[in-house]
């Protein structure tokens, strides 16, 4: 837990992020809606630091406390290619402990993304992003009362999405590929190794100027890497989504 003085100093650098955010430093994020693309291209380069003080670091039932200072660098291009997006995106977090150096850590996000427009009715979307970062603890139910450094992750994803239509037709297809894999390097989280490969159409139906109708259908499998005597995980989804 964060004690008061933390606390002012997390409100403060939130703050100081709008602030960032207002004046035009900071970017909006590159890989969302495509329709909410920045139009200022070339290189964006941003930072933060962040110091605070845990009470109980790891989340275990006999707590130790300690202090740490992060350093959050993030850099984004962005370019135009005739009617072509092109962006790059990549998120660092560098963080060093006080009392327990090895609990010192970097994360690393790296993220590739291209939009191609190819007719009046025809797009297609393509990303490639890669994480090295540590798993929070406490964000899962995974057991975490022994552990003496933080959960190692590596996080592989592959996307692609195709559009028939634009956000103005009465009706736009969008299909989309999505291929991910996570790993687990220590702590014996291993068998919690998945890959994910899903499947996903949607169609949008427009019933007012402002508004339209979605439906979208989903399936994914879920494909544990077995390494121990956990029983197999491996599973499939379906998912079905109708939203006005």
């Amino acid at each position: 837990m964060l004690d008061k003085e933390i606390v002012v100093i997390v409100n403060f650098v939130e703050k100081i992020q709008k602030i960032i955010l207002i004046t035009g430093i900071a970017t909006c994020t590159l890989f969302g809606p495509i329709t909410h693309a920045q139009e200022r291209q070339g290189l964006l380069l941003n930072a933060s630091l962040l110091t605070q003080h845990d009470n109980n670091v790891l989340r275990n039932v006999e707590p130790f406390a300690d202090s740490s200072v992060t350093i959050s660098p993030d850099l984004k291009y962005f370019t135009y290619m005739g009617k072509h997006i092109l962006a790059l995106d990549y998120q660092g977090e560098y963080a060093a402990y006080k009392d327990y150096s090895e609990l010192n850590y970097n994360n690393h996000d790296i993220a590739l993304f291209a939009h191609f427009d190819h007719s009046l009715k025809i797009d297609s979307e393509f990303k490639v992003s890669y994480q090295d970062k540590i798993e929070e603890p406490g964000t899962n139910n995974s057991v975490s009362s022994l552990i003496n450094e933080f959960n190692q992750t590596e996080k592989k994803q592959a996307y692609a999405k195709f559009y028939y239509g634009t956000r103005e037709s009465i009706g736009q297809l969008v299909f989309g590929l999505d291929h991910r894999e996570y790993r687990y390097s220590n702590n014996f989280q291993d068998y919690r190794d998945v890959d994910r490969n899903a499947l996903t159409g949607t169609f949008f139906y427009r019933i007012a100027p402002k508004t339209r109708l979605l439906f979208q259908a989903s399936v994914a499998d879920y494909d544990y890497i077995i390494k121990s005597q956990f029983p197999d995980q491996s599973s499939k989804e379906a998912f079905y989504l109708v939203w006005c």
